[in-house]
Order: structure tokens, then sequence, then C-alpha cells
């Protein structure tokens, strides 16, 4: 199973944070300048872009500190509130077990996955004890590194090759509002199409699926499209040469056209003659 996001490169982390200061300065009214960009990558840059953007919604919806322009120091109290939902080891291995199967998908906390990929060759020799006592140390140090550095609990899809399981997984975790719909689509199947569009599609394809059209003329718009299926039908019908093959009719077209090119030859001949 594999961590289905890719890190950004430093510019492009760079980039996304200063459109998040932008916002921030947009929403607050306040001028922000290259410096004060500067402060702030200083003190949050080390925190994973996600992470950052979370702690300033958690603070933009605040209903005391979200008032105010956030200083380094509200949005690192943002990470400690946040980060204080932190799994307990125990619930963390549950989601580990998981991980560990390559054909299941799984939405985990990074330092589950962190910990999950350092336990992940003892699991893999068989020991389910020694793969845990790993698992909950390599846990552990990556928790308390989570709050020394003020970050948030941040979720991410973990895919198996189960594309099935992919899509449930996705889907529990939106409904858990683990992860955005955004993070999500790319793992969802496409929407069903509906009202006409659904009734077109069926009728293209022979699907005996019914579908209301909205309004009181479902009747009309039916016998439309059913006129609409024949008329598709009857071109496909006459795009078929009867009798001879299309390569045999095609060859006749030729030969056809040859000899009336040299009877035309022989005409122009007689009559410069």
């Amino acid at each position: 199973m594999s961590d289905s996001s890719t890190r950004p490169s430093v510019a492009e982390t760079k980039r996304q944070f200063l459109a998040i200061m932008n916002d921030l300065g947009e929403l607050y009214e306040r001028q922000i300048s290259p410096g004060l960009v500067r402060l702030y990558w200083e003190d949050l840059g080390h925190l994973p872009i996600e992470a950052f953007e979370q702690l300033v919604r958690a603070h933009r919806r605040d209903p005391v500190r979200g008032r105010f322009f956030p200083k380094p120091a509200d949005l690192l109290a943002a990470a400690e509130a946040i980060g204080g939902g932190a799994l307990s080891a125990d619930e963390a291995w549950t989601l580990a077990l998981e991980v560990f199967d390559e054909s299941a998908s799984v939405c985990a906390t990074e330092e589950v996955l962190t910990a999950a990929a350092a336990a992940s060759g003892v699991w893999a020799t068989g020991d389910k004890i020694g793969a845990r006592m790993a698992f909950r140390a390599a846990y552990d140090r990556a928790i308390t590194s989570q709050r020394a550095e003020g970050r948030p609990t941040v979720w991410r899809l973990s895919l198996g090759w189960d594309p099935e399981l992919r899509a449930r997984a996705a889907q529990a975790a939106v409904e858990r509002k683990l992860i955005t719909q955004e993070q999500a689509a790319p793992h969802l199947p496409p929407p069903e199409p509906e009202g006409p569009a659904a009734a077109v599609a069926g009728l293209l394809t022979g699907s005996s699926t019914v579908v209301p059209f909205p309004g009181g003329d479902e009747a009309k718009t039916r016998r439309r499209l059913a006129e609409l299926r024949e008329a598709i039908t009857s071109a496909g019908r006459r795009a078929e040469p009867e009798g001879p093959s299309r390569t045999e009719t095609i060859a006749a077209r030729k030969r056809a056209a040859l000899a009336a090119l040299e009877a035309h030859r022989n005409q122009h001949a007689k009559e410069a003659g």
C-alpha cells in the first residue's frame, strides 16, 4: 500500500504559503508585506502546507481569536488544541493493521503512516508482536515530534490495489470529514447521469432504465427521443451495404470510374483525330 500524496517542492510550498497569507490579508484587510511573510515562514514554514492551511481555517472559525489577524503564536496555539485529538497508540495500531494489507485502502494520520512504514519490515517476517512493539515505539516518537513542532493532525489516504476499496475508503473519509471532497475525487467513480441526459444515454445504449423527465411534457419528450434513436439506428442500417461486402462495393465503384475515364479519353482522342 502506498501513500496517495506527493510532497510538493519547497518552491511550490512557498507559493501556496504565500497564497494562504494573501487570503488572510484580504479577509482581515491587512497588507501582507514580504517581511511579514518571511517572519511567518520562519515560525510556521516547517509545517506541511495542509497543516498550515488547517491551522488558518481553525483560527478563522474560532469565535474569539478569529476576530483578529492571527499571529504565529495564535496559529501554534490552534495546533496544540487540534493536536490534543491525536489517536491513542491502540487506535493507531488498529489503523496500521489496515495499512499492512496491500489490497486495502485506509485514511490514516501522517504519524500512523510513518510508524507503519517503520514496522512494516518486522510485520513482513510474520512477527506480529514484534511489529506491534516497533509500531508503538515509532508512533510515540512521531506524536512527540508532532506536539513539539506544534503540528496539527493531518489525515491522508493510503491506497491499496483494489479500486473498489479505494472508492469506499475515500467516500468514508469524506463523510467523516477527515479529508475534503476535492482530495477524494480522483478515487471516486464519476457521477451517474441524471434527468434527460440519463434518458438519452439509456435510449442510445438500449438500457431499460426509465428516468422521469422534468416538467409536464414527458410523453412528447420521450417520443422525440424515440425518434432520435430510430434515426440513429436507421442511419446505421443504411451505412451497411446490401448484398456484396463493403470492400467489394468500393472495388466495383472504382472499376466503374476507371471505365468511365477510359471512355472519356477514347472519345476525346476521336474528336482530336
